[in-house]
């Protein structure tokens, strides 16, 4: 009876440990990436917005990370911007985003990965707001991410 307690108390001790070793060697770091990249994200994106007049204040820009919906590591970033029109034209806009952004990529030198470095996989509105997601190609996971988006809106 003995040995069995001590083996239950082991892979206590062992699950404990992984948790602990996965937290700081995984998480904190992951956590702290992911934080680095969507403040350039929002930097970039709140100029591009600014630039395209579609906010007259930066603190109506509303911005929240992705990785719990498509999982750790793609760097996509949802933004909610107050509407300026009551019938935008979601083409144009999403068309102008993308070119501005990948514009300013290249003014600013910013890594990507990709053909591109930023892209907006996706455009809608929502009561009196437009919504939209960029995808910072940074890494493999993102583009990859990008990439099967575009195979199933081609399918």
């Amino acid at each position: 009876m003995g040995l069995f307690i001590e083996i239950i108390i082991g892979i206590v001790i062992a699950v404990i440990v992984y948790f602990v070793v996965h937290y700081f060697a995984v998480t904190v770091p992951s956590r702290k990436y992911s934080n680095t990249i969507k403040q350039v994200t929002d930097k970039a994106v709140i100029s591009v917005l600014k630039d395209m007049e579609v906010i007259e204040d930066h603190s109506k820009v509303m911005s929240n990370y992705n990785a719990d919906v498509w999982g750790r590591g793609v760097m996509t970033f949802e933004y909610r911007v107050p509407l300026k029109s009551e019938h935008p034209d979601f083409k144009k806009i999403r068309l102008e985003l993308n070119q501005r952004l990948n514009q300013y990529a290249k003014d600013h030198k910013l890594d990507s990965r990709g053909p591109q470095t930023f892209v907006i996989t996706d455009l809608w509105q929502m009561d009196e707001d437009i919504l939209f997601d960029v995808a910072y190609l940074v890494n493999q996971i993102t583009v990859e991410y990008v990439d099967d988006l575009n195979r199933l809106t081609n399918n």
